[in-house]
């Protein structure tokens, strides 16, 4: 097999706001009024918004292990090679199939929602379009966006969502101003909670927080990635979960002092907002919600893409899928594999008459076991990674346990007790999947016994420079004290 250290990707032209850009567009907060938080709140009820803040902790303890990697090394497709360093090439491709996996299934999840949402919006005037019909746009648009230019779509993905979360947090402030002095005093009596909620709780609220760890995926196009890379995991991370946790608040006060239930409203923000005499802002957060879907497909289609572009690279897949356009230099392969299943797997399941929210809870289901499968291996190589590095700190080993508990919670609570059919053959989906990639790496080692020689070697190319970019930060930090 040749060993090839040429990318042809666009190289270092990401700023920090490109990459926060890509990780708070996976997470997608904005939409959390009108799905995340109801659907937490059915379990956690006044304790929803510490649903989100155990989540929210145990996310940034999962971004801590992460990011002991990020501020070592950086490439495309960090967080598998980062497994790789840490826990050996074989347990690296489990987690890469698993991060693929859920990338590709969160865009296949999302795009449902934007037709959901914008029937939603034009359902009023008249208007209907059909649901295979909007997937296949919002499908093709992010395809576009993706192939065209990482620049480009990383502006389009921060300005969809700065612009949606700048009118939730609005949209909450009128609230928490009308309300005045009507503290909902049950949301601060933790006594009162049901704890087997609030864990339920937080088990959802936990899945609302995957893909935060994204911007790692372009470490090759990042500018400065050693620096920007760790803090648009922690910043998105940390703006995500603040989102969460102030707006389940906000919401559950406006609908008791409203005496009526959030968990059962068809349109709770509308609600909120015709009733505060801000009806405008329903409309516009609404919106928001529906292109921030966009953003969210699309960065889970960039991710997802440099996932399999860089294990066609090291010679997991077919060669072809690392081919990158000459003229645009993305992946331009890769982006159609993820963007072609993006838009066939919902229509699928739509013609079989599964329903849009439907589809968003099996298919995100597949992400969520993706991505944890992908965070616990994380928790696991990260002290090993440290120790081999002389830099492993007791701190580093509580981070780690505390890591690893925050994804075992989730992950044992989605498989355990069994869940009611068909969400029960979800798991079984997962392992199938996770397995074929697995199989299909043990059969290429037979095949060419040399290619775990050439990741490692691979690896060590790309991760020699990162040295190189330390010293060239620490040049400029220097340069600028002066």
């Amino acid at each position: 097999m040749a060993y090839d250290n040429n990318s042809g990707l666009k190289l270092k032209c990401l700023e920090f706001k490109d990459l926060f850009a890509q990780s708070i567009a996976t997470i997608g907060p904005s939409g959390g009024p009108l799905v995340a938080i109801p659907m937490v709140a059915a379990s956690a009820g006044n304790g929803t918004w510490l649903s989100f803040a155990i989540a929210v902790v145990g996310v940034i303890f999962i971004g801590k292990n992460i990011n002991s990697f990020a501020r070592e090394y950086s490439g495309t497709g960090s967080l598998y090679g980062y497994i790789i360093r840490g826990i050996g090439p074989r347990f690296g491709i489990i987690g890469a199939w698993a991060l693929v996996i859920a990338y590709i299934a969160c865009a296949a999840s999302v795009a449902p929602l934007f037709a959901s949402y914008l029937n939603v919006i034009i359902n009023p005037i008249g208007i209907y379009i059909p649901s295979v019909l909007i997937i296949g746009i919002v499908s093709f648009a992010a395809w576009f966006l993706a192939w065209k230019d990482i620049s480009l779509s990383s502006k389009v993905m921060l300005y969809i969502e700065i612009a949606s979360l700048i009118i939730g947090v609005i949209l909450a402030f009128i609230v928490v101003f009308k309300l005045g002095s009507n503290v909902d005093t049950a949301q601060l009596n933790v006594k009162a909670f049901s704890g087997s909620g609030v864990m339920q709780g937080t088990i959802l609220a936990f899945m609302c927080m995957v893909g935060f760890e994204s911007a790692t995926m372009l470490g090759d196009e990042a500018k400065n990635p050693l620096k920007n890379i760790p803090k648009a995991v922690t910043l998105s991370a940390f703006i995500a979960g603040l989102y969460y946790i102030v707006n389940s608040y906000v919401y559950i006060s406006a609908f008791r002092f409203l005496n009526d239930k959030y968990t059962t409203s068809q349109a709770p923000v509308t609600e909120v907002a015709t009733h505060f005499g801000v009806s405008a802002l329903a409309v516009l957060l609404t919106i928001g919600a529906v292109v921030s879907s966009l953003a969210v497909v699309l960065a889970s289609i960039n991710a997802g893409a440099r996932g399999l572009y860089e294990m066609s690279k090291n010679g997991i897949l077919n060669e072809n899928i690392s081919n990158t356009h000459k003229k645009n230099r993305t992946p331009h392969v890769a982006i159609g594999v993820v963007s072609i299943i993006t838009f066939v797997l919902p229509t699928i399941l739509t013609l079989s008459k599964v329903g849009l929210s439907g589809i968003w809870g099996l298919v995100g289901s597949i992400s969520s076991l993706g991505f944890l499968t992908t965070y616990l291996l994380i928790d696991i190589a990260a002290p090993i990674f440290l120790y081999h590095k002389k830099k492993l700190r007791p701190t580093n080993i509580i981070i780690s346990v505390i890591g690893g508990i925050s994804v075992l919670i989730p992950f044992i609570g989605s498989v355990y007790p069994i869940p009611p059919y068909p969400n029960n053959l979800l798991v079984y989906i997962f392992i199938v999947l996770l397995a074929s990639g697995f199989i299909r790496f043990l059969w290429k080692c037979r095949k060419q016994p040399d290619i775990i020689l050439n990741i490692k070697l691979q690896l060590d190319d790309a991760y020699n420079s990162s040295p190189k970019e330390r010293k060239s930060q620490y040049k400029d930090k220097n340069n600028m004290a002066i």
